[in-house]
């Protein structure tokens, strides 16, 4: 039984998500930087995806093979005033798995690419989204312990008026066709009975 535990000990892999806020190194075994990444959009989406660089710094004594996710933050842990991104999809790595040897760094770009379909309706948004590295130790010797840490990721778009559904003009414009007819019956219909008794004319069906 005491074998069984300590086989589990060995091999269990401990998933510790630290968010990053300062220096970019809250780990002994790895770190990475910026500490906080922010994507501004002033003008207009561009018509081509936008890229920006994350460093991952090796600070073990052999190579490390880091996996690279995009996750949502969970709501109590996401920024005052921002929201998560409708789609996760819109934001890109261009490395899932990266090795990097003992003592080096390695740059992999983020991408941010709104689909045009979907730009309409991202004006005026305060994204976040974390980039979660995970490095480890299993090619160390002896040790079994997984470290992730997550950069924050905030995504301001452009400020523009929105432009309203289209369906309110629709109804608006059939709406008010719809009275101008109705006053222009009754003002005709007003004018033609009292030119009707003002002259004296009359109309008789046939039977």
């Amino acid at each position: 039984m005491d074998n069984v535990r300590r086989k589990k000990t060995i091999f269990l892999v401990v998933f510790l998500i630290v968010l990053i806020v300062g220096s970019g190194s809250a780990s002994s075994n790895f770190s990475i930087s910026p500490a906080k990444l922010t994507i501004s959009v002033s003008e207009d989406f561009p018509n081509k995806p936008i890229y920006y660089p994350v460093q991952i710094n090796n600070n073990e004594q052999y190579d490390v093979n880091f996996t690279v996710d995009i996750i949502n933050p969970d709501p109590i842990q996401r920024t005052s005033g921002c929201t998560n991104i409708p789609d996760l999809s819109w934001v890109k790595v261009n490395q899932s798995v990266v090795n990097v040897k003992a003592g080096e760094s390695k740059l992999v770009d983020i991408c941010l690419d709104v689909p045009d379909s979907k730009k309409q309706m991202s004006y005026n948004k305060n994204w976040e989204v974390w980039i979660k590295v995970c490095g480890g130790n299993d090619e160390g010797p002896g040790n079994s312990i997984k470290i992730a840490l997550a950069l924050k990721l905030l995504i301001d778009t452009p400020k523009k008026e929105q432009i309203k559904d289209s369906s309110y003009f629709i109804f608006f414009f059939f709406s008010l066709i719809i009275i101008v007819t109705i006053i222009y019956i009754f003002t005709r219909r007003t004018t033609i009975l009292k030119f009707t008794k003002k002259h004296g004319i009359f109309y008789f069906k046939k039977k």
